[in-house]
């Protein structure tokens, strides 16, 4: 997503408390964001899959990320 309402939820995430090593003029500064969602998994059956999902992001694009169901950064 890259409209206002992405800014500014960029710019509202760069408040929070970052991961070591970013700046907050790093997360501020993104025009763009991307939701990644799952199904309902009340078990946890296939958490595993949404990990992963998540480590290649982080790993090939060296993408900031924000897990909004933890409320925390990862």
């Amino acid at each position: 997503e890259d409209d206002d309402e992405s800014q500014e939820l960029c710019q509202e995430l760069a408040e929070s408390d970052l991961p070591n090593g970013v700046a907050s003029e790093q997360i501020a500064g993104c025009r763009a964001h991307l939701s990644v969602w799952s199904d309902d998994d009340p078990e946890l059956m296939n958490a595993h899959v949404f990990e992963e999902v998540i480590q290649f992001l982080k790993e090939r694009f060296g993408l900031f990320l924000f897990d909004n169901r933890l409320g925390q950064w990862r």
